[in-house]
């Protein structure tokens, strides 16, 4: 019996159910609706990179097929991870993982969305970079998300004159992954 491939077109609704060890179960009182992959609005995300791979590996391959490569000493790490095979291992300053220049990531007054899980063993000495956006020719990042040295995220923009920076208030626990967005 072949399983059906479900429609990415279609909303599906489930129910879970848990079962215990003496085989008693309960199903949920509510039920979830979902659309399977590809994601509705597949077509405005910019990049979904996974950092599966093998233990040191120096570039990647985003969803979107475009490629990555590392700086600084960055590379995939397979020692923790969240989910897959690997994850991005950043040890220190001025490691990143880019790609080349496409004006795709230039978003402009656009809305954008950055969203990562992050473990870090402890709070960084100094900041570490998690994602950004270089201009064509590499000069100023009208954008950029990092861990910076009180073990907080930020996102910062370059508007032309300065960098205007967003911090978050928590300050993320070493040894945890942390959500990010």
């Amino acid at each position: 019996m072949s399983t059906p491939r479900l429609s990415s077109v279609s909303a599906y609704t489930f129910t879970v159910t848990a079962r215990n060890s003496t085989g008693s179960s309960v199903a949920s009182a509510a039920s979830n609706a979902l659309i399977p992959w590809p994601i509705p609005a597949w077509a405005n995300v910019l990049t979904l990179i996974h950092f599966d791979g093998t233990d040191g590996q120096t570039t990647i391959t985003d969803q979107k097929g475009r490629a990555f490569t590392s700086h600084g000493g960055a590379h995939i790490g397979t020692a923790e991870k969240k989910w897959g095979s690997a994850a991005l291992e950043n040890t220190g300053a001025s490691q990143w993982f880019d790609a080349p220049y496409a004006a795709v990531f230039n978003c402009g007054a656009n809305d954008v969305t950055v969203e990562c899980w992050v473990f870090g063993a402890a709070v960084p000495a100094s900041a570490l970079a998690v994602c950004g956006f270089s201009s064509a020719g590499g000069g100023t990042m009208p954008w950029y998300f990092e861990i910076d040295s009180s073990g907080k995220a930020q996102i910062g923009g370059y508007d032309g004159a300065a960098y205007q920076v967003a911090q978050g208030t928590t300050v993320l626990s070493p040894g945890i992954w942390s959500h990010i967005a």
